[in-house]
C-alpha cells in the first residue's frame, strides 16, 4: 500500500472482483483486501477461476433453489439440516440453526417450532432425530437416512 489512499486500494480491488459471479464478490474483495493489508503486495495476476473459500459455497436461499417447492416445516427444517451437513460440515442443527436460516432463505419461520419438530420426529418416516450431544449447550438435530433421500430426491436435477 505504498504511497496509495485506502479508497484507492479499495476501487482497485473491486475492479479485479467485478468479473467473479455475484455471490463470490464481497467475500473475494474481502480476501483480497486483507492479503492487501497484511502484506502490503497487491495481487496483480487475474482474479478469473479464483475461488473465494466461502462457507458453504452456496448460501442457504441458493440451495432451496435448487429444491423442487417444499409444503412443510418439517420439511423446511429437513433441509436445513442437509444444508448444514452437505455445506457447513455440520452434522446437527439446533431451532436457532433452522430458525435463522430459514429467514435468510426467505422463508417464514414456523409458528409453531415444538410442534413441527415433533412431527419431522416422529418414529414413522423421521426425517430428523434428536442428536445424542447438545450442540453449544442447547438441543439438536440432526438428519436420518429416510431426511436424507426425501432431500436428494426433491433436488431439481442439480
Amino acid at each position: 500500500m505504498q504511497g496509495q489512499e485506502p479508497l484507492d486500494v479499495a476501487l482497485e480491488i473491486a475492479k479485479q472482483v467485478e468479473q467473479l459471479p455475484e455471490q463470490y464478490r464481497i467475500d473475494a474483495f474481502k480476501v483480497l483486501l486483507e492479503h492487501r493489508l497484511r502484506t502490503g503486495v497487491a495481487i496483480t495476476a487475474p482474479v478469473r477461476g479464483y475461488t473465494v473459500p466461502v462457507a458453504g459455497e452456496i448460501s442457504f436461499g441458493e440451495f432451496l433453489n435448487q429444491l423442487e417447492e417444499l409444503k412443510t416445516n418439517p420439511q423446511r427444517f429437513t433441509t436445513v439440516a442437509y444444508y448444514y451437513a452437505h455445506h457447513r460440515q455440520e452434522d446437527t442443527v439446533t431451532q436457532d440453526d433452522i430458525v435463522n436460516s430459514m429467514a435468510g432463505g426467505g422463508v417464514q419461520p414456523p409458528k409453531n417450532f415444538s410442534r413441527d419438530i415433533q412431527i419431522a420426529t416422529s418414529a414413522k418416516n423421521a426425517l430428523l432425530m434428536r442428536a445424542r450431544e447438545p450442540k453449544n449447550g442447547v438441543s439438536a438435530w440432526q438428519l436420518t437416512r429416510t431426511g436424507q433421500k426425501f432431500i436428494e430426491q426433491k433436488l431439481k436435477g442439480v
